[in-house]
């Protein structure tokens, strides 16, 4: 008996790392995207760059890594690098960014750039 039960055990743990699913079990879905931005981001047919510069101890760092955590669950096209810019001038000045907490997406030869990590802000988008 003891046998069969571990067989299960071991059974659900392989199946659990090869189909790796996430339930997000909050009443407003706080840690979801809507079925639009998935539909758009499961559609990206080329690398989306995601900067986010932030300072250490900036309290956006947290929720705009949470974000990006849920945005390249869903696609492997997203890639997030968080650049210091106490650390980087050159990209600050590359990237004219003028705020921290400034998060920039490229795609293709646009982008976007937001400075805040709510979900209601819309990005302001330029041509490169």
């Amino acid at each position: 008996m003891i046998a069969l039960v571990l067989a299960i055990l071991v059974l659900i743990n392989y199946l659990g790392t090869r189909h790796h699913k996430r339930f997000d079990f909050t009443q407003t879905k706080l840690h979801s995207l809507s079925d639009q931005s998935i539909k758009v981001v499961k559609a990206l047919r080329e690398d989306l760059q995601v900067k986010a510069f932030f300072r250490e101890g900036n309290y956006g760092k947290g929720r705009m890594a949470d974000l990006m955590k849920i945005y390249a669950y869903h696609s492997p096209r997203v890639k997030v690098e968080f650049i210091d810019p106490d650390s980087n001038p050159g990209l600050v000045k590359r990237y004219e960014v003028a705020q921290d907490g400034t998060t920039i997406f490229e795609y293709k030869d646009k982008d976007n750039r937001i400075t805040s990590t709510t979900r209601r802000t819309s990005p302001t988008p330029s041509s490169r």
